[in-house]
């Protein structure tokens, strides 16, 4: 709160301030993915949950062992056992979970039932004492109905937070049976319409919820980025590691390789742009990966990496003098791909595919190229564009940086994330009971 705005409250409203800001909760997440998953979600709930806990609040997490984006579970963590764990201050109740190792729709359907279902008798007896706050983050709607139920048995008000419109992107790629449909819309309108509090990270989605049975229009968190961490670099580490010559033009995508993406269009446009000094690199890992590792077979222009250390991101996203941001037709309005935020922080321009009424479309228009999606000649072509002209790479990546920081830091958007929290859950103090 700046000095100006301060001395223009009155000193009663001046106390609210104060009080409100004073107030610690006590805080549930009831979440698929958490921390020390890498990306996607589990990334950003766990960065959520550290600034709560900065803050004075008391966090209690119930999810599952961390497996995304590998599709398999790391030691020490267990799939078929309950778990605590102490991570960064924070105690965490791993679930047993089915992962399976090639998650076909069927696998994944049963991946989410397991989930949820643990979760229900862990949210409830293994959590001691009073909730002030339920948060649920969707994907997936699986939890997010135990998270209602969870809510309802502790008298607590449930937030939740949509990352993805799962059902919608599900229905695209036909992982959903027909059977499946109409109940999977029911339930998802069930559980939006009970929820105290919604947010979403566009407003395109935030217009989706409104007809998936919103009570209200849902609060706008952009996925964030650490400006200070994700910076720009003239230079990559990476270049010479890899052995890639300065001269060489790199367009990188990195990230979860799954189905949505739509990576074909990657390697399509490696072989339209076979004859030029560009290298295509993919760092990820994913249900699609292996498949695409054998369509890439024999091209020399194409390279893999397994999905890169977070302490050395920012050099990492330096090495990309391109980013690819492809996804699926139909997908618009459903997912914001989380990698932009970084792409954007990194100061680096981005070849994008998305309907031109998309938010994905006008942020990736104001730093870089956007074509629609399944257009492989026009995503090679704005490759082509990019890689022969230096300038207007500079000049794109300049605008990235300014509209990162502008409108995605992380310490702006966490802290009205908090105080959305605390308008939610009201003025309780309590502590969970040890």
């Amino acid at each position: 709160m700046t000095d100006s705005f301060a001395s223009a409250l009155t000193p009663s409203a001046q106390s609210r301030e104060v009080a409100a800001a004073s107030r610690k909760l006590r805080i549930l997440f009831v979440v698929l993915n958490f921390s020390p998953e890498p990306t996607g979600t589990g990334k950003f709930t766990g960065e959520f949950a550290r600034h709560l806990r900065d803050r004075g609040h008391d966090v209690r997490v119930v999810s599952t062992p961390p497996y995304y984006p590998w599709w398999k579970v790391p030691k020490p963590y267990a799939l078929n056992r309950f778990q605590t764990e102490d991570l960064d201050g924070i105690r965490i109740l791993r679930c047993p979970v089915y992962v399976p190792a090639h998650p076909t729709g069927l696998r994944r359907i049963l991946h989410l039932l397991s989930a949820g279902l643990s979760f229900l008798p862990a949210s409830f007896w293994g959590i001691r004492g009073p909730v002030d706050l339920v948060f649920n983050v969707q994907p997936t709607l699986t939890t997010s109905l135990t998270a209602a139920i969870v809510a309802r048995l502790h008298r607590s008000p449930l937030w939740l937070h949509v990352q993805d419109l799962e059902i919608s992107a599900a229905q695209q790629l036909g992982m959903i049976p027909f059977g499946l449909r109409w109940l999977s819309g029911r339930v998802e309108r069930l559980v939006h319409s009970k929820c105290e509090g919604i947010s979403t990270i566009t407003n395109a989605m935030a217009g989706q919820l409104l007809l998936r049975g919103a009570r209200k229009r849902p609060e706008i968190f952009p996925n964030w980025v650490d400006t200070d961490l994700i910076k720009p670099q003239t230079d990559s580490n990476y270049r010479r590691e890899l052995g890639i010559s300065d001269s060489t033009v790199v367009a990188l995508y990195s990230g979860n390789m799954g189905e949505k993406q739509g990576l074909e269009i990657i390697l399509q446009s490696a072989k339209r742009l076979s004859g030029q000094n560009i290298q295509f690199i993919l760092a990820g890992n994913g249900a699609s990966r292996e498949r695409l590792e054998a369509e890439a077979s024999g091209m020399a222009n194409v390279r893999f990496l397994p999905l890169q250390p977070a302490e050395r991101m920012s050099d990492f996203l330096a090495l990309g003098d391109i980013h690819l941001v492809p996804q699926k037709a139909g997908f618009g309005d459903c997912v914001m791909p989380s990698k932009m935020t970084a792409i954007l922080s990194a100061g680096r321009p981005c070849v994008a595919t998305a309907q031109p009424d998309d938010e994905l479309a006008t942020i990736a228009d104001q730093c870089g190229i956007s074509v629609l999606p399944g257009d492989s000649a026009g995503f090679a072509n704005g490759i082509h564009l990019l890689a022969q002209d230096t300038p207007l790479r500079e000049s794109l990546g300049r605008a990235a940086r300014a509209y990162a920081l502008e409108h995605l830091s992380s310490h702006a958007i966490l802290g009205r994330m908090e105080q959305y929290a605390l308008q939610i859950a009201g003025g309780s103090s309590s502590r969970f009971e040890e």
